[in-house]
């Protein structure tokens, strides 16, 4: 489960935050609440677009990569419920099958 060494690097996308935390990315829930009961501080974090340093840390950091599709949609009111691990660029794709659709071009 463990993806890196414990002195790798964690880097944002530009570059302006860095850390060398242990990192994780469990495949299952069961690995992932095994890291929560096992690890007193945690950081999550998604694709790394953050400025602020709100993922960085040298203790734990878990990706949730493969946390990723609908979970809960309903049609009559166009919401849906969708695991944490989903990239906004993916929405659309996992949308699509419910006749729903995202928009990343506005602003919220």
């Amino acid at each position: 489960m463990k993806i890196q060494q414990a002195n790798a690097t964690w880097r944002n996308w530009s570059g302006s935050q860095y850390s060398s935390p242990q990192i994780f990315e469990p495949k299952e829930i069961n690995e992932l609440q095994t890291l929560v009961k096992s690890h007193a501080q945690i950081r999550v974090v998604g694709a790394g677009h953050s400025f602020s340093a709100l993922a960085k840390t040298d203790e734990v950091l878990i990706r949730l990569d493969h946390f990723k599709g609908v979970i809960y949609a309903d049609e009559a009111t166009a919401q849906c419920t969708v695991q944490a691990g989903t990239r906004l660029y993916e929405l659309g794709e996992y949308l699509a099958p419910f006749n729903q659709a995202f928009d990343q071009s506005r602003r919220y």
